[in-house]
């Protein structure tokens, strides 16, 4: 296979390289728990590509756009509210803020740093990934605690050592009911091993779930995760197609990336809408 690789040293060949999702579905099903993703990350270091840089630079525009945002709501607090990128994204980040005030929350938000630098760490950038991750653990040390909506962003400061939750953690459940299905984040179930939390926080508030297919360990990607939607947007719609049609009631998440993908309502917007 190398010698093949080595013989079609064209750049398309080598773009190939950057298609694949950090779902760790590959990883769930091998025996030897081989993730093809992280794998695949690790082949992207140091190459240079004309379709990483333009991802790289579509990401930091998002960045940008996100401390923009943070800026107007800055403030400082016990526990550090870390929305990610995606959150801003995804229009979740105000719906979130208006929640924690209303919960009484003593929360900071910060514009230093809005991003966990997880496209430059998955696009194979690791010394921007590496300032980026000093400049987090720099951030982190000053707060008691750290929440986010974004499970790749939990997941990135838990390998960098920071202790890190998912901002549902500090819900308090409201009576509301009606009947839905809760999607399953590939990051949160896989990577985190969040599977029944969720469901106990949306069943306290009276809910009635239906399991979709593929659901828990065995969940279906919204196809928006990761650097995927960067690289191939065209692709990842059709796996977010795909995945909406497993639906039949109402998609509710915990995660930016998959409620954008579904045109789903994340936990958050729930609560926030009966507080």
């Amino acid at each position: 296979m190398k010698m093949r690789l080595a013989y079609f040293m064209e750049e398309e060949v080598f773009d190939a390289i950057y298609h694949c999702l950090p779902c760790d579905a590959c990883k769930a099903s091998c025996p030897m728990e081989i993730s093809v993703g992280e794998k695949l990350a690790e082949a992207r270091v140091g190459r240079r590509s004309k379709l990483a840089e333009e991802a790289a630079r579509k990401a930091e525009e998002l960045m940008a756009e996100a401390r923009r945002e943070a800026e107007r709501e800055e403030r400082d607090g016990k526990i550090l509210y870390f929305p990610g990128c995606r959150t801003f994204e995804a229009g979740l980040f105000k719906p979130t803020v208006e929640a924690l005030e209303k919960l009484g929350v003593d929360f900071a938000v910060s514009s230093q740093l809005v991003c966990c630098g997880m496209p430059y760490y998955e696009l194979g950038f690791r010394e921007k990934f590496r300032e980026h991750a000093k400049e987090l653990r720099k951030l982190a040390s000053g707060y008691k605690s750290i929440v986010s909506s974004c499970p790749h962003c939990i997941y990135i400061m838990r390998k960098l050592g920071i202790e890190a939750n998912h901002v549902m953690k500090l819900l308090k459940p409201i009576r509301i009911g009606g009947d839905i299905s809760y999607h399953d984040p590939c990051i949160l179930a896989r990577r985190l091993n969040v599977i029944e939390e969720p469901r106990r926080l949306l069943e306290s508030m009276g809910f009635k779930l239906h399991e979709p297919p593929y659901s828990r360990h065995e969940t279906y990607c919204c196809g928006y995760g990761g650097i995927y939607r960067l690289v191939d947007r065209g692709y990842a719609e059709r796996i977010a197609e795909a995945r909406r049609s497993h639906f039949t009631y109402e998609v509710v998440t915990t995660c930016p990336a998959c409620k954008m993908a579904l045109k789903a309502k994340d936990i958050i917007e729930l609560v926030v809408m009966e507080l």
